[in-house]
């Protein structure tokens, strides 16, 4: 629903010929990103003011973006939010900036004091200083030094950092909207919904219970994108967990992850009340295709989602369903599935 509201005001600004704010925007991590239409430039002074042009959006607050790691540069190039020859401003600058005596320091110097800095003027940490352009920051050029960073290409290097002079620049700023869809502490995004792998040992009604005791529901899967976005993660949660793929039992180590399909009244059900739509079963050896692990009227009506790679007579079972538990057993781990969080905040013009 957010992300519908978000499209619908982008639409309305663009057919009404009002403001042109955005032309293409994505959820990377918890935030969404957009590249402002308009070039700017700024004295370092006013610098700050740049955010206020990643204008409020539906009552969500909008800042430069703070660009953290090349994997966040990456989607957002592929999402066509940036160009991978672009340039833009973004929320990090020199804080305090150098200062050597009216002359532009050396390199040494000029390293130092690089922050992400906020609407508020509040450092929000340090730069990543492995996203810097070969050579970057030098300081290159005439007074005023180069203070703020932007996120450039050269040559046949990936996107990455520049210290630039806002005043001698015209570029688009990267604007991010934090607060648009975030999750609860230990659960993760995944498209527009919440995510987290529990261990057990649990029963299936209990884990039903634990889930929705913060809010949650254990989820339904529609599609082979959100079957193995969630079998992913459950699987880097094992790990964590310190997993391991030894032993044959599917039902322990990296497998049997309970999530919100179960046999109800001679048919399958999923406990969010969407429709039934998509099946994954695993390939039971001797077998053409896939099928049940067991018959659900025997008991089994439970459905784990695998996350080993393959079985000890190399079946391939990452990403597969097995209905291997009943509702006595303790199941392995499980999934629960919540909705995003959002914060309110008004627009400067209310």
């Amino acid at each position: 629903m957010l992300l519908k509201k978000l499209i619908e005001i982008i639409l309305i600004s663009f057919l009404s010929n009002k403001v042109q704010i955005f032309l293409h925007f994505s959820f990377v991590g918890n935030s969404c990103f957009a590249c402002t239409v308009q070039s700017y430039n700024t004295t370092l002074k006013d610098w700050f003011k740049l955010h206020s042009k990643c204008v409020d959006i539906n009552g969500y607050k909008g800042r430069m973006a703070f660009v953290k790691n090349q994997e966040q540069i990456n989607e957002l190039v592929k999402a066509q939010v940036i160009r991978a020859h672009g340039r833009y401003f973004i929320g990090a600058k020199q804080d305090p900036p150098s200062d050597c005596g009216g002359q532009l320091c050396r390199r040494e110097k000029h390293m130092d004091n690089w922050y992400y800095i906020d609407d508020n003027g509040e450092k929000q940490g340090k730069v990543s200083e492995n996203l810097w352009l070969r050579g970057e920051p030098n300081n290159q050029g005439e007074a005023p030094p180069e203070n703020v960073v932007t996120l450039e290409q050269f040559d046949s290097q990936k996107l990455g950092f520049n210290d630039g002079n806002g005043e001698q620049q015209n570029f688009p700023i990267l604007c991010e909207y934090v607060n648009l869809m975030q999750c609860k502490e230990g659960y993760i995004l995944i498209d527009n919904k919440c995510y987290k792998v529990t261990p057990g040992p649990i029963t299936p009604k209990d884990a039903e219970e634990a889930c929705k005791k913060e809010g949650g529901v254990l989820p339904s899967i529609h599609n082979d994108k959100r079957n193995t976005f969630i079998a992913r993660y459950a699987r880097e949660s094992i790990a964590k967990a310190g997993g391991t793929e030894k032993g044959s039992d599917l039902a322990q180590n990296y497998g049997g992850i309970l999530f919100g399909m179960k046999f109800e009244s001679g048919k399958w059900i999923n406990l969010d009340g969407s429709n039934v739509d998509y099946f994954r079963w695993f390939a039971i050896q001797g077998k053409q295709h896939p099928n049940l692990e067991y018959p659900p009227r025997s008991g089994y009506s439970r459905v784990a989602l695998s996350t080993r790679t393959q079985t000890k007579d190399g079946i391939p079972a990452f990403g597969y369903w097995l209905n291997l538990y009943k509702e006595t057993d303790e199941v392995y781990a499980y999934v629960c599935q919540t909705n995003t969080n959002s914060f309110e905040v008004k627009t400067s013009s209310e």
